[in-house]
């Protein structure tokens, strides 16, 4: 793909699509997707566009056993192969080890503090890179070669527009609000590269300020995306924080999808699955 058109291509995405084992559970196990969906980033983009209210706060239980869930997730399935991140893949283990601290430091935070839901402060976390993940979706070399370039320390958001064309933080808050994301998380995602005063100013202060924080420290553990570039991850740290927070485990053998393809893409029987699962959600007979 043309250098330019990466950033575009990620953009006009119209979806992540999650692992098999997240599509098997959305058509057979709806209650198991909060749990499942903290290790697949696209499971998660998935339910904030569908199974989120319009206050901060966990999925709904009543969105997670709907039938426009498997409906949609098998309509995208039919009409694009785009989408899809490999897990093992080295961008999105390391687009992950930052999101998976960041949501747990979030939540942390959020419960220890009061000051935000801890659900919507781990999700927001969560999805604090997703306009990486895009790229790596729309095009994984391009997305590799811009946090390996060696002027990416140095300015960022310049080399991500050199590799790609726009900028992870235009590629979110495009993503974002095209995917109508409730008001809280687009605020969380669009608040992470802004100064603090400004953040402060804005609409859920407390809860894009818990985000921004756990971002923040989590890139100074892991890995800097340039996220949260006018944060200061030192004024973040605390002890009673951190001896909260454990550091992801390892997915185990065979996780995804019962030891089918990763990629439902290529296992037809899921979109068959899914709309399975749609007559009886809907009470049709």
């Amino acid at each position: 793909m043309p250098r330019m058109a990466v950033g575009r291509a990620a953009a006009d995405l119209p979806w992540l699509c999650p692992n098999t084992t997240g599509l098997v559970t959305l058509a057979e196990r709806p209650a198991d997707l909060p749990a499942l969906a903290a290790a697949d980033p696209a499971l998660s983009a998935f339910l904030a566009r569908f199974a989120t209210a319009a206050e901060p706060g966990p999925f709904q239980p009543q969105r997670l056993l709907s039938a426009s869930l498997p409906d949609a997730a098998a309509a995208f399935l039919a009409h694009t192969g785009a989408g899809w991140l490999d897990p093992l893949s080295s961008i999105v283990i390391d687009l992950d080890a930052v999101g998976h601290q960041a949501a747990e430091r979030a939540r942390s935070v959020a419960a220890e503090t009061g000051k935000a839901d801890p659900d919507a402060a781990a999700l927001a976390a969560r999805l604090a890179p997703l306009g990486w993940y895009a790229v790596a979706a729309a095009d994984r070399t391009a997305a590799l070669a811009c946090l390996r370039d060696p002027d990416f320390a140095a300015d960022p958001v310049q080399c991500q527009r050199d590799h790609w064309g726009a900028g992870q933080h235009a590629i979110t808050r495009r993503l974002a609000l095209r995917w109508r994301f409730p008001d809280w998380l687009v605020t969380a995602l669009a608040g992470l590269d802004l100064p603090d005063r400004a953040r402060a100013a804005g609409p859920h202060a407390d809860l894009a300020a818990v985000v921004a924080g756990a971002v923040a420290e989590a890139q100074a553990d892991t890995l800097d995306l340039g996220l949260t570039p006018k944060v200061a991850a030192d004024g973040w740290r605390r002890p009673t924080v951190r001896s909260l927070v454990q550091q992801p485990a390892a997915r185990p053998p065979g996780e995804f999808g019962r030891g089918l393809h990763p990629d439902p893409h290529r296992v037809p029987l899921v979109r068959s699955l899914l709309r399975a699962r749609v007559a009886p959600r809907s009470g049709t007979r």
